[in-house]
């Protein structure tokens, strides 16, 4: 019998609970109980020679940490889609390579491809994998549809088209928020259909297939971590809904309650949320934070005195706001000058200036090569960047005096500190990482 065969391909969603495309793989009405899903994850950022490091500094656009945790993610996601049923491919290789492929796979056996459903990124990079795979789609004459999963608000729901975006968040925050400014969390599928098992697409030197690897194979492959096991390390997806429940339980005495009192502080497990890795990599999405942070604050009644549930909501919009500035205003985030740039040229002329540049990252002596081996002599910075070239984590307060330590007191170019954490954060994403 011919099947009818839909592409889920996920790259920064790598979740069950509140997917939007997995929910509706799951939506039992006929028009959709006639699919069967392969859900395809291919590891992108290595896959293009000329994008595997960074612009300025030549650094690996992936680190160790950060590798190690994708990598256990991607595999702890096909763990959980088997134990509804599906499963889970993982390519190395670009989408507008892997995609091709396997559409074709899956009609040499005489199957129809429906369509491609992915989640919708606004990043300069991943904008334009999306535009390469739409145009390769086309020629196959295949759909390709994406759904918006990142943000806390739907970009549909906001009071104003992305294009008018205020320029100041607190206009933008004043506009959007209310009780209901975001949607109910779906729920996880708990039963998928049957996976097609005899699609394949043979290795060459474009693609190549992890799916039938063993994890640990895997990463034995991948650049070598620092720490065998570091702060945030396996089972991430698991982990990720644990600290979801740990950090909002127990009322007035949970973390979450006193959120606003400790954000700012560097040391311990509970001053922060530390969903920052899992938001990034969408093992969660923003909903269900702010769900439970505004029943938490019903529960404690500071609804209207905006307690630690209020702030968390404060902080997810920001997050908001940034990933819609990044809608907005595309490459130009990424210029030296910033979006400035665009909003007032003659300002951004005015404040430019000559940014130091560093001439050789072997030069031990260098006062920028200093600052990321923790050797500045300044006791704060140097432990915050041992901690983050340890562990891949760095508080929200340390990444603010890391910031004003490298570009108002050093003067060095901005885009060396954004390279350096792009490289080693965990949790990096590139609109977020304020």
């Amino acid at each position: 019998m011919t099947r009818n065969v839909l592409i889920a391909l996920l790259r920064n969603d790598l979740r069950l609970y509140d997917h939007p495309i997995l929910h509706l793989c799951s939506d039992p009405t006929p028009s959709n109980a006639q699919f069967q899903q392969p859900l395809i994850v291919p590891l992108e950022e290595k896959a293009r020679p000329q994008f595997a490091k960074t612009r300025q500094l030549g650094l690996w656009r992936t680190g160790v940490h950060r590798t190690k945790f994708i990598n256990q993610s991607r595999f702890d996601l096909k763990q959980s889609l088997r134990s509804i049923g599906s499963d889970l491919l993982i390519f190395a290789g670009t989408p507008e390579a892997v995609v091709p492929g396997l559409i074709k796979g899956i009609r040499d056996c005489g199957d129809t491809v429906e369509a491609v459903y992915l989640g919708r990124e606004v990043n300069t990079e991943e904008v334009d994998v999306q535009k390469r795979l739409d145009a390769v789609l086309g020629q196959l004459q295949c759909p390709i549809k994406l759904f918006e999963g990142k943000s806390l608000i739907h970009s549909t729901d906001l009071p104003f088209p992305v294009e008018q975006l205020p320029d100041v968040f607190t206009h933008f925050r004043k506009q959007v928020e209310r009780p209901d400014m975001f949607r109910e969390p779906v729920q996880a599928p708990s039963k998928l259909n049957p996976f097609p098992k005899d699609v394949s697409i043979p290795d060459s030197s474009r693609v190549f297939s992890l799916s039938t690897k063993k994890e640990e194979v895997v990463e034995k492959h991948l650049l070598k971590p620092l720490l065998e096991e570091p702060a945030l390390g396996h089972n991430e997806l698991l982990k990720a809904l644990k600290q979801l429940d740990h950090y909002f339980a127990g009322g007035k005495r949970s973390p979450g309650a006193t959120y606003k009192e400790t954000r700012n502080e560097m040391l311990g497990a509970d001053y922060s949320t530390k969903f920052a890795a899992a938001l990034a990599h969408g093992l969660l999405s923003p909903r269900p934070i702010a769900q439970k942070a505004s029943e938490l604050d019903q529960a404690t009644g500071t609804a209207n005195a905006k307690g630690g549930g209020y702030w968390i909501i404060f902080e997810l919009l920001w997050r908001d706001y940034f990933y819609f500035v990044g809608c907005k205003f595309g490459w130009h985030l990424f210029t030296l000058g910033g979006i400035e740039e665009v909003l007032s040229p003659e300002s951004a002329r005015s404040k430019a200036y000559d940014w130091k540049h560093s001439n050789s990252l072997s030069d031990q002596k260098d006062p920028f090569v200093r600052c990321p081996t923790g050797k500045t002599g300044v006791p704060m910075i140097d432990a915050n960047m041992v901690e983050l070239v340890q562990t891949g984590f760095m508080s929200n307060r340390g990444r603010q005096n890391v910031a004003s330590f490298l570009t108002k007191d050093l003067g060095w170019n901005w885009r060396y500190g954004a390279e350096f954490l792009e490289s080693w954060l965990v949790d990096y994403d590139p609109r977020r990482c304020r």
